[in-house]
């Protein structure tokens, strides 16, 4: 007679992260102790590599690859991207970290290892109507040419409790260097964490959220979110585009917290938290959002930006200020 375990297992797994899957063998399990020589079907058959664990997962059906965590150090539980961009392509498929379920640093990590050089993004995500949960990916290189950390170009999905960390190491404080960059349309950020505030940044134009060019980036909406970096510069931005971007409808932020670590740390007070091209064609809705080390929302007012709610009207209002004595 078959125990519950084996059963589980044998249907296509344990319905975690609020996922079933659809299909038999559709769950596809991955540990940094795994092995690409094995077949992932169990947590004792893991594997090690994103790229081996995509390779396995069917698109489409609903199916799940497990990041596990194995251990508090972020050197022992890391899945490693190695000299090439990491690409998620197929549609309909989830990504969940097994970890503790705190949005900062999670140990079901995604990091880079020494590359050969201008890998950028580390990890791009460009399928369709998928997930990714509880998920840490950090990317920190000796090398200026490695600007980006996670790019999402898909359409329709779900990012949930994740940390996307950029700029890892201060020779990425370079031009257009960023945490996350987005260009897909109608993807749905929340509870997560893009930026870092362990590593200087701003000496050169760069962000933590990149919209860019004449990609649309449209209806995409981030709520519950935290923005964090550390300004070296005052010139440096939350977020920013590049080229002259095409918005078409609108982002929104919805009670996000925009937090300079390095305001009372070393660091430098923002300008602004924006920087967006004038010929947008969209609208950006800050919803009952704080800003905090950055003196004003958008200095320039260069696209269209607007306050609504707790956030105020008013230059000041919603930003973080010192109570008067």
């Amino acid at each position: 007679m078959s125990t519950f375990g084996d059963k589980v297992f044998e249907f296509g797994g344990v319905p975690m992260g609020g996922k079933f899957q659809t299909e038999p063998n559709s769950t596809i399990w991955l540990k940094a102790s795994g092995s690409d020589g094995k077949d992932g079907k169990k947590p004792k058959n893991a594997v090690l590599t994103l790229s081996k664990a995509h390779t396995l997962i069917p698109a489409d059906k609903n199916g799940v690859v497990y990041l596990v965590s194995e251990s508090n150090s972020a050197g022992s539980t890391t899945i490693r991207i190695t000299a090439a961009t990491e690409t998620w392509s197929k549609d309909g498929t989830h990504l969940i970290g097994v970890a503790s379920g705190g949005p900062i640093g999670s140990r079901a990590r995604i990091s880079n290892t020494a590359d050969a050089a201008n890998v950028s993004p580390l990890m791009e995500w460009s399928a369709d109507n998928g997930s990714m949960q509880n998920i840490h990916l950090f990317y920190g290189e000796n090398d200026a040419g490695d600007l980006g950390a996670f790019k999402v170009s898909g359409e329709r999905n779900y990012f949930r409790n994740c940390h996307f960390a950029g700029i890892g190491n201060a020779t990425q404080d370079a031009a257009d260097a960023y945490s996350l960059s987005l260009t897909g349309d109608e993807n749905y950020f929340e509870r997560c964490v893009i930026g870092l505030d362990t590593v200087g940044r701003g000496t050169a134009s760069n962000s933590e959220l990149q919209l860019v060019g004449s990609a649309t980036a449209t209806r995409n909406i981030f709520k519950d979110c935290i923005f964090l970096t550390y300004a070296d510069a005052a010139g440096h931005q939350f977020v920013k585009s590049t080229g002259n971007l095409s918005l078409d409808r609108f982002l929104m932020f919805d009670n996000c917290s925009f937090i300079n670590s390095g305001v009372n740390s070393g660091g430098t007070t923002m300008t602004e938290a924006f920087d967006l091209s004038t010929t947008m064609g969209g609208t950006v809705i800050i919803k009952d959002c704080a800003l905090y080390g950055c003196t004003e929302w958008d200095a320039g007012d260069g696209g269209d930006v607007e306050i609504v709610g707790a956030s105020g009207i008013a230059a000041t209002s919603g930003i973080g200020l010192e109570p008067a004595v």
